[in-house]
């Protein structure tokens, strides 16, 4: 079997800027799914002390990842 190595200057800048842009959208995706999570599973009293009733709670959690 044969290795295949990939030199970082015979990748195009441009897919390396498009490359990161992917991650971070990731990372965002992932960043708001466990926020939502937490913010499901925030006591009464909680989301009182934050500002937020159970509706809005429930309403933010419930939106999809991609969903800003």
């Amino acid at each position: 079997m044969s290795a295949i190595t990939l030199a970082f200057a015979t990748v195009r800048p441009q897919r390396v800027l498009h490359w990161n842009k992917v991650k971070a959208s990731f990372a965002e995706w992932r960043h708001r799914v466990r926020s939502r999570r937490e913010l499901a599973n925030l006591s009464a009293v909680e989301l009182l002390d934050i500002g937020l009733s159970r509706t809005d709670a429930c309403h933010e959690s419930c939106k999809p990842f991609w969903m800003a």
